[in-house]
């Protein structure tokens, strides 16, 4: 992980410029409406913001009135997250950022002693937007989630790259159809080659002023979710949201908007049951 931590604390300037308060189309049309539906925060509840960059999603929660910890592993990402809360402004109050790796076991270990002691109950929320595909090992998350997400009520909510489509290699096809009459239609699909065992491999970021290679880790589905049903979390939501036809950019027939049927996020929400 400290690699992925690397990468993060060099773009973490450029990505801040690029997010800013408002995000971008992924955001706002996929990550935003799924949060809000499968969240559904409330006043006065506790979330914990994991992964949280420079503090986009922990900004998001505290417009309820949830009083949410921020935390990234990357130093620069805390204190571009920190930089962006206003003293003053509604909510503030109840917005903070810190440090944490939840790819270390020893980090994740301290934090669930210092928040058990903190936060008596547990955490109503858990958040990780669009993270869990950077991050090699999802042990110590899990840990996390079964010591510190308040059973039944509590929630954690996801979001990634689409395991079946965009993590994979899949290939991107676009064809056209021509008839007798010289009627033509566009044809897009994707051709996946690989999905149950695909190696970690890096993936291109594109930002308006730079751009670089993060390492992706990808896992099927039942990969994906296994650590969780470990210790003992189940699934209860799933969203695969995508843009519509809205969004199509004929200049661009290979962009990833122009395929409408093929979703580019997975949203998943996990709860603890009751205890037997």
């Amino acid at each position: 992980m400290a690699s992925s931590l690397a990468f993060w604390d060099g773009i973490a300037s450029d990505w801040d410029r690029e997010i800013r308060d408002v995000g971008n189309d992924y955001w706002t049309y996929l990550q935003k409406p799924a949060l809000e539906r499968m969240v559904a925060p409330k006043a006065g509840e506790h979330a914990l913001e994991l992964a949280t960059g420079n503090g986009l999603v922990a900004r998001f929660l505290a417009q309820y009135g949830v009083d949410v910890l921020g935390t990234d592993g990357s130093p620069k990402m805390v204190s571009l997250a920190s930089a962006r809360t206003v003293v003053g402004e509604p909510s503030a109050g109840s917005l903070r950022f810190q440090q944490l790796d939840v790819s270390s076991e020893s980090e994740v270990d301290a934090f669930i002693a210092e928040r058990t002691a903190q936060l008596a109950g547990g955490a109503d929320i858990v958040t990780m937007n669009m993270a869990i595909m950077d991050i090699e090992d999802l042990q110590p998350l899990a840990k996390l989630l079964k010591h510190l997400l308040k059973p039944v009520t509590g929630r954690f909510v996801a979001t990634l790259l689409h395991p079946f489509f965009f993590t994979n290699n899949a290939t991107r096809t676009v064809e056209v159809d021509e008839d007798a009459n010289g009627r033509r239609r566009v044809v897009r699909s994707i051709k996946v080659k690989e999905y149950l065992e695909v190696a970690p491999h890096k993936a291109g970021l594109y930002l308006p002023q730079s751009s670089a290679d993060d390492v992706v880790f990808h896992r099927p589905i039942h990969a994906l979710l296994a650590p969780f049903f470990a210790v003992g979390l189940v699934v209860d939501a799933l969203e695969e949201p995508n843009f519509d036809e809205s969004f199509m950019d004929e200049t661009r027939p290979y962009g990833s908007k122009s395929f409408t049927q093929i979703p580019k996020i997975l949203a998943l929400r996990l709860r603890l049951p009751k205890p037997a």
